[in-house]
């Protein structure tokens, strides 16, 4: 139902609901003036069909949970990977200035389950503090917390187990 629409990796549409029940086979841009000259063609046009946006059921459901915040292994440091999703958290959350989130940290088995206790605060505030450097968000309105291993979504006995299990969740509060 959404289109997105960007200019040399910047986005300069976003329509939530531009389409309705319906098969369309065409996209016609214009500059609103309504004449025919006010109509253009676009070259290097490119079409994606994208999955669901998460961050939006934050706003919706009070909760949102990503696999995609990397940190390095063992530590609480961020990986550049995450910045991307990082900044269009921190977009949303600047524009809903009217909650606080919390932010929990989950690790998967390996190591101990006080070392990984630890860690997945230490995630936590790491996320955080990316969050309040970064984007116009007080510090007190998000509150970390980390789970360790202790709230698995999948096994650990497998890598791709492992992978579901390492991640972020945020809660509107």
């Amino acid at each position: 139902t959404r289109i997105r629409v960007y200019l040399d990796d910047t986005k300069i549409w976003d329509i939530p609901r531009a389409f309705g029940e319906a098969d369309y086979n065409s996209v016609v841009f214009g500059t609103g003036a309504g004449k025919d000259d006010a109509l253009f063609y676009v070259a290097n046009l490119r079409l994606a069909a994208a999955g669901a946006d998460k961050r939006h059921a934050l706003l919706e459901t009070g909760k949102f949970e990503t696999n995609e915040i990397l940190f390095d292994t063992g530590k609480a440091t961020l990986q550049e990977s995450s910045y991307v999703i990082l900044d269009e958290l921190g977009v949303l959350l600047e524009k809903n200035s009217g909650f606080d989130i919390k932010i929990i940290g989950h690790t998967d088995t390996v190591g101990s389950m006080e070392t990984n206790l630890v860690l997945s605060e230490n995630r936590a505030k790491s996320v955080k503090e990316y969050l309040t450097d970064n984007f116009a968000i007080k510090g007190n309105r998000l509150h970390t917390k980390g789970k360790g291993a202790s709230a698995p979504v999948a096994s650990n006995e497998t890598d791709t187990g492992k992978m579901k299990n390492r991640r972020v969740e945020f809660i509107k509060l």
